[in-house]
């Protein structure tokens, strides 16, 4: 699935939310916040791109808001939260 990381946002995804969960792997917080940091930050061509970059958005303002893998930071969450709707907005 890390091989996969540069070129499809979805393996990064479902990566962080097995690092969050510690589902097959072991639980690393903060390796989950770099790889939705990185996918939410990529460009990626892919049909499904939209779909995913709104779930790394999603899974950072959470990992931010509750202090998953970094401090708590009430302003980078609210960030990441107004970049979703952001995206949501654009989309339409």
């Amino acid at each position: 699935m890390e091989e996969a990381l540069p070129d499809q946002i979805e393996a990064a995804v479902y990566l962080a939310r097995l690092l969050l969960e510690g589902k097959g792997v072991p639980a690393d917080e903060e390796r989950a916040v770099r790889v939705l940091t990185a996918a939410a930050e990529g460009h990626y061509e892919e049909k499904a791109a939209f779909f995913y970059r709104s779930k790394c958005l999603r899974m950072l303002a959470n990992c931010y808001a509750e202090g998953r893998g970094v401090p708590k930071d009430r302003r980078k969450a609210l960030l990441y939260r107004k970049a979703l709707v952001s995206e949501c907005a654009l989309s339409d």
